[in-house]
């Protein structure tokens, strides 16, 4: 609201002029901007913080998918390097080798599709009780199978959690 007084030639009052604009609606649409503008905010921040995890995993995934093709690329320019004095257990072992990294490498990439399928909705968890224990034990069991390394498991007996069961194709 604005007011003005009005006066004659000789400076004496004559009039009140006064204007009123209603102002609801501008005020309105600033709250919504202020609004819009926080919500844009807190979705740049979310995107950002999900960039962020997306190198994290990438930088992890390219380690943990190199790191079996690196023993298989490896353990056969070893054996190709040295095939005629090579004795026949040691090549047996190396193609061990060679293929418990393959079955790693294979497993990963399973891994990373059924994350993409749950991703893009083609799949759907549906987590049972495990013994987290025992899956540990087997796990440590199948990474270890030619029994190189001593590893021992210390869990309690029926820590149990919930996981997606491994499916066959």
């Amino acid at each position: 609201m604005t007011t003005a007084l009005l006066r004659d030639e000789h400076g004496e009052a004559q009039h009140f002029a006064t204007q009123i604009i209603d102002v609801t609606e501008r005020r309105a649409l600033e709250r919504a901007r202020q609004a819009n503008e926080a919500e844009l905010a807190d979705r740049a921040e979310r995107l950002q913080q999900a960039n962020t995890q997306m190198v994290d995993f990438l930088a992890m995934l390219s380690h943990d998918v190199r790191q079996p093709l690196t023993g298989m690329v490896s353990a056969s320019e070893m054996l190709l390097d040295d095939w005629a004095s090579t004795d026949d257990d040691v090549k047996h072992r190396y193609v061990q080798r060679i293929n418990a990294s393959g079955h790693r490498a294979d497993a990963i990439v399973t891994g990373i599709l059924t994350l993409a399928q749950l991703d893009a909705g083609a799949v759907t968890a549906r987590p049972v009780r495990v013994d987290v224990s025992q899956a540990v034990r087997q796990a440590v069991v199948a990474l270890n199978h030619e029994g190189d390394y001593p590893i021992t498991v210390s869990a309690p007996d029926e820590a149990t959690g919930f996981a997606a069961p491994p499916t066959c194709n």
